[in-house]
């Protein structure tokens, strides 16, 4: 097995080098671990899964029969100091962090390699990556309660001096515990950096160059090598919510050096740009727009801030999450109260108030009653100039029938020219007698196509090309737009509409070397 370590990409030992961007792959076979026992305590039993900085096995206490996560370096970054030291401070800084939704560290040393290692929770979950890939989105109610303990959690870590710098769905583990279901668990602060350990600073290990992580999550400051703190993970928390609402990131670019740009430079949409569809509140599109914000001045200023002001923004759609006991209320409601005892006097008084009560409630409706009759003899009065007015009107009416009897089939001849004359300007056979010589705007389709909204793109260029308007330079990018639509639909797995746009591919195009590889491959 073989890692790409720009776009995280795992291919067979056969390969050198990557196909989406062609660096050289690094191996990951170092040798394996199964059946060997760690320090004479973790006995390893399985392996879990492989990173851009170490393989994770399943293992088991063997003191206590507990099964633990043991995480190992990868032997070809042990030539590099400074990887190990960052890997060792990830183990002493996750170790200080006590949260229920942050992973758990129980130990960390060295193998007889010199390879260093962590051990902590084995986790029985699925990961948010895992979900949003088989659901492709998730509703408002589903996803603020796993994005509320992420912030609990990244809230606590920052508290301590830690930033991710890696918010990822992989890295946000869904659990049952306690009989509760998606019970969040942030897991592998691999490249996070320590900010501080008992009040000391410490050292950034972390290269100009060396981001690490995933450019899809990135924040800006982060792609341009400049000074981060916890907004960093605000940022990219802002990219998880935004893709698991409306199915995809706000930047979707296929070619890692564009992505990057794209998060440094361009202004990210709105959710209802993606999904018109959909309804969001207003509220929920300006807190996430404040958290994608490029300077780290105009985001929440912590992570507690972003979690209140998605609660309150989602207030109204996530009632039914808490509860209200009214049994208290309702019960003193409910029960019945003794009569109190009235004097005679008392009685004498409440009698007289009765009669006057009844005196003024008779003159009310009296007085009421002879309003009505006078309505009533109003609207007798409007029937009658109602029934005058009709009579004088008949003969002007009937003139008017006769006119319209006259005009109407002229009427229906000019909508039907009208009708006729659209189709013939609108139907391709006959366009070129009408063209006007009106060509497609370019500026439109390049901010259609750096929106990442290929799909009028091509729409918009596919009309062009029917109505016999698209010039050779607009052929090109038609087909250049074939071929990135070809390899988004690859990207997920949807095979049979790659291979329609490709074969949509003309040969007279500089890509059609590349869309005839790809289509090699789907077969």
């Amino acid at each position: 097995m073989k890692l790409c370590l720009n776009c995280g990409g795992k291919f067979d030992d056969e390969k050198t080098h990557c196909p989406d961007d062609g660096l050289k792959l690094v191996s990951l076979e170092g040798g394996s671990l199964v059946g060997t026992v760690i320090d004479e305590r973790y006995k390893i039993e399985s392996i879990i899964g492989r990173g851009a900085l170490g393989v994770v096995y399943k293992a088991k206490q063997e003191l206590v029969g507990r099964p633990v996560a043991v995480k190992i370096l990868h032997s070809y970054l042990i030539s590099d100091p400074d990887t190990v030291k960052r890997f060792q401070q990830e183990a002493r800084g996750v170790s200080r962090l006590k949260h229920p939704h942050i992973i758990t560290v129980f130990d960390y040393g060295l193998l007889p390699n010199g390879l260093p290692y962590i051990a902590m929770d084995y986790l029985e979950g699925v990961t948010l990556a895992k979900v949003l890939h088989e659901r492709k989105l998730l509703s408002v109610k589903e996803l603020m309660p796993i994005i509320k303990q992420v912030c609990d959690a990244l809230e606590e870590a920052h508290h301590c001096g830690v930033v991710h710098r890696d918010v990822t769905p992989d890295n946000i583990v869904l659990i049952e515990q306690s009989g509760q279901k998606n019970f969040v668990k942030v897991v592998d602060f691999g490249i996070a950096k320590l900010l501080r350990v008992n009040d000391e600073t410490l050292s950034s290990l972390t290269k100009a160059g060396s981001a690490g992580g995933s450019p899809i999550y990135m924040s800006p400051e982060r792609i341009t090598n400049k000074e981060i703190d916890h907004r960093s993970d605000i940022y990219s928390l802002g990219i998880v919510i935004f893709e698991a609402l409306v199915g995809r990131p706000p930047f979707a670019s296929t070619e890692a050096a564009r992505l990057m740009l794209e998060q440094v430079n361009e202004i990210p949409p709105r959710l209802k740009d993606i999904r018109p569809d959909f309804l969001f509140p207003q509220e929920l599109e300006d807190v996430i727009a404040k958290a994608l914000a490029k300077s780290p001045e105009d985001r929440q200023s912590s992570m507690g801030q972003l979690r209140d002001e998605l609660m309150a923004a989602t207030n109204k759609m996530l009632v039914g999450f808490g509860k209200i006991d009214l049994t208290a209320e309702l019960e003193a409601a409910a029960a019945p109260k003794e009569p109190e005892s009235v004097s005679g006097e008392q009685m004498s008084d409440l009698f007289r108030n009765h009669i006057e009560s009844k005196g003024k409630k008779f003159a009310e409706h009296m007085q009421v009653r002879d309003e009505i009759a006078a309505e009533q003899e109003k609207h007798r009065e409007r029937q009658r100039d109602h029934s005058f007015k009709v009579k004088t009107d008949v003969s002007a009416f009937s003139r008017l029938v006769a006119y319209v009897q006259i005009l109407l089939p002229y009427f229906m001849c000019l909508i039907l020219l009208t009708v006729l004359v659209y189709f013939v300007r609108t139907e391709p056979m006959f366009s070129s007698f009408f063209n006007e010589g009106t060509k497609v705007s370019q500026s439109e389709v390049d901010r259609l196509i750096s929106a990442g909204k290929l799909h009028q793109a091509k729409e918009l260029l596919e009309n062009a090309q029917k109505s016999g308007i698209l010039t050779d330079a607009d052929s090109e990018t038609l087909n250049r737009v074939y071929l990135r639509l070809a390899k988004h639909y690859i990207k997920y797995k949807d095979h049979r509409q790659a291979k329609t746009v490709l074969e949509k591919v003309s040969p007279k195009s500089t890509v059609y070397k590349q869309a005839q590889v790809l289509l090699k491959r789907l077969k």
